[in-house]
């Protein structure tokens, strides 16, 4: 099951790093075939006693799952909701967590400095996964970005001179924004490809907040803000289903960051980058 990186058809740009980097929320998912193993006391204290040095605060939760499915585009979007029982495992200071749940684990940051790092506790919670859990089936592998470039950030520069001109769409019609005090326009993108890899993108200006949970005496930003949010999946439907393999989980998740930093490349302009480059 070889993914080309291609597939996008972006050409490949050199890593830049950034100073006050957009990225606001990194989180890679791996969905498996459900697993009763979750509900199991013996197996649950296990998998938490064996990530508890990195995420000592365990929470149970419900989650309310929206399930949207696109069908074909002339379809429409249909959608149902169900509710699933989960296990939140985080750090003291909530920048890191993990969320087990019957059918999938998640790892997400608010706190992302580095791909080799969060890839490394990626590895870790599966290894744990594997051990506790011991699923055997990957039904889909999943990575996203979210990142809010705000202008207050940027000294003298405007939307132009930030984000492309393609997706600014409306935005970039002066004679229609000139006497305006608040812009929003949020779009979503999705596109699918062959081998059931997909991409979906949620773009546009937020004029106030954040889109992501606030933390305990968190208090919302008040300046507008740019979404770029990047999600990149592949689904494994049965009976092609993937091994619970760590390592071709991990090439995976390597891909997938590959795409989605020139999906943020292409998003934004060289004076951007120029801008905030260490």
């Amino acid at each position: 099951m070889k993914m080309e990186l291609d597939f996008v058809g972006l050409p490949d740009v050199s890593r830049v790093p950034l100073k006050n980097a957009p990225l606001v929320l990194a989180l890679c998912q791996v969905r498996f075939s459900s697993m009763i193993s979750v509900s199991d006391p013996a197996s649950l204290t296990a998998f938490q006693r064996a990530i508890k040095s990195r995420y000592p605060v365990a929470v149970p939760a419900q989650e309310i799952e929206l399930l949207v499915d696109i069908g074909s585009f002339d379809a429409g979007l249909r959608g149902e909701q169900r509710r699933t029982s989960q296990w939140q495992f985080t750090d003291q200071e909530d920048n890191w967590k993990i969320v087990l749940a019957p059918d999938f684990l998640t790892l997400e940051t608010r706190n992302y400095e580095h791909f080799a790092d969060f890839l490394s506790r990626l590895r870790e919670a599966l290894d744990v996964l594997v051990e506790h859990i011991q699923p055997t089936v990957v039904t889909r592998i999943g990575l996203r970005y979210v990142n809010e470039i705000r202008l207050d950030e940027l000294q003298g520069m405007d939307w132009f001179n930030v984000i492309r001109k393609d997706l600014l769409g409306p935005v970039a019609a002066s004679e229609l924004m000139q006497n305006t005090i608040q812009v929003a326009t949020v779009q979503q993108l999705v596109l699918r490809y062959p081998d059931e890899v997909s991409i979906n993108m949620h773009h546009g200006l937020v004029p106030i907040g954040t889109t992501v949970r606030l933390r305990r005496n968190e208090e919302a930003p008040t300046s507008p803000f740019y979404l770029l949010d990047f999600d990149v999946f592949r689904d494994f439907p049965l009976p092609r289903a993937l091994d619970m393999d760590r390592n071709i989980i991990c090439q995976h998740v390597e891909m997938y960051h590959k795409v989605i930093y020139r999906l943020f490349r292409w998003s934004v302009t060289n004076q951007y980058i120029a801008t905030m480059e260490k």
